[in-house]
């Protein structure tokens, strides 16, 4: 129960601020070496916001045009700021690949994205169904997401 909260955060300025929960960057008013934004809490619930130092710009994961069942490929995820360099730390990718049948659970749905890189190893069974399949990469701070299609034959 209760009633929804509205609050002001500050923080020192020079950050770009995401709200983890809701996959957003958040837009802040910078003055006197802070910056501030309005948040509002529903009853009960959380915020929770990361500061990076650089934003989140480009998720990269080139794929080959075709696989072949029963055959082993790897997907070299790259992430990369406004500066077109791969941000230091910890990120994290929601990876979501469909067949021709549906979600396909051969992978790691959540992975860690080091120093904005991670190869994702996409390992298919003899048995894959063949067509077009889609693999989705969500990166989780900012919701920048990338869908791209690869065809199994």
């Amino acid at each position: 129960r209760g009633l929804p909260q509205e609050v002001t955060v500050t923080i020192p300025a020079g950050f770009t601020l995401y709200d983890v929960l809701g996959h957003r960057r958040l837009e802040t008013r910078r003055e006197q070496g802070r910056q501030t934004f309005p948040l509002t809490l529903d009853p009960g619930a959380a915020a929770v916001v990361a500061a990076l130092p650089t934003a989140i710009a480009r998720l990269e994961f080139p794929v080959q045009t075709t696989i072949k069942p029963g055959s082993e490929t790897n997907l070299p995820l790259t992430l990369l700021d406004e500066a077109q360099n791969p941000p230091a730390g910890r990120q994290l990718a929601e990876v979501t690949i469909t067949s021709p049948d549906g979600p396909w659970p051969g992978t790691q749905r959540y992975q860690r994205i080091q120093d904005g890189r991670r190869t994702i190893p996409l390992r298919l069974p003899l048995t894959a169904t063949r067509g077009k399949w889609q693999i989705r990469v969500k990166e989780w701070l900012s919701g920048l997401e990338v869908v791209k299609e690869s065809e199994v034959r």
